[in-house]
């Protein structure tokens, strides 16, 4: 019935019937997945790019997020300009890697310029799957930006990835977050095998503290790693 009411003219009709669908159901359904990439109503758009999150391979998703990038560019100059600039300095600086440089380009752009968050967080997902290292800055930047929270949880997610241990000064920045999310998820990364031990005893003052957070899944990360260390 969900899977039908897809098809509907109704904008409403397809984001109500593509929100109760469980994964990995719409995937299933692999053709009406792609064209729902295509749609006119952006949430439905960035709903359907979670579906290709949790229920695809990482191949797969990054092609998504490309194919939906794409799609936006083209009906923006101003966002193409940004593109062409980014891909004239990638030409001087860098050669291709796990993905051409017109879509690292098109990748940057978006994490940076936006103009939707789910545009941004998307972005910064694929660029933590390909984890080039001289990302890292752009990277680093997004995370201490007052963007949207899941975002800079990403960020920080991808700069654990690339850089390793010297990574930990950007964990121990996010326990001092003002977002709870974030700081939830800096405790769960300083259990990292990507981080060295020598992160516990400036990270352990800080998560004896949080064990005091407001936020419960805050306080019950920071137990857990404690107990770890």
């Amino acid at each position: 019935i969900f899977i039908k009411a897809l098809r509907s003219p109704s904008p409403q009709m397809r984001l109500h019937a593509l929100a109760a669908i469980p994964l990995p159901g719409l995937i299933q359904h692999r053709e009406i997945a792609w064209q729902l990439l295509g749609d006119p109503e952006i949430q439905i758009v960035f709903l359907t790019l979670t579906h290709f999150y949790y229920a695809t391979d990482k191949e797969g998703y990054c092609r998504a997020v490309l194919k939906v990038l794409r799609a936006h560019a083209k009906a923006d100059p101003g966002r193409q300009r940004d593109i062409a600039s980014i891909r004239s300095t990638l030409a001087l600086q860098q050669s291709d890697g796990p993905l051409p440089r017109r879509c690292l380009a098109l990748l940057i752009a978006a994490a940076v310029h936006g103009p939707f968050y789910g545009f941004t967080l998307h972005s910064v997902r694929v660029l933590h799957i390909v984890a080039l290292p001289w990302t890292a800055p752009l990277l680093a930047n997004i995370f201490r930006a007052d963007g949207w929270e899941e975002t800079r949880r990403e960020a920080l997610g991808a700069l654990v990835t690339i850089l390793g241990k010297p990574a930990s000064e950007f964990v121990l920045e996010g326990l001092a977050d003002k977002s709870p999310d974030v700081r939830g998820f800096a405790a769960h990364l300083c259990h990292s095998d990507r981080l060295d031990e020598e992160i516990r005893p400036k990270a352990g003052p800080i998560l004896f503290k949080l064990l005091d957070d407001p936020v419960d899944h805050v306080r019950t990360q920071a137990r857990f790693v404690l107990v770890q260390f």
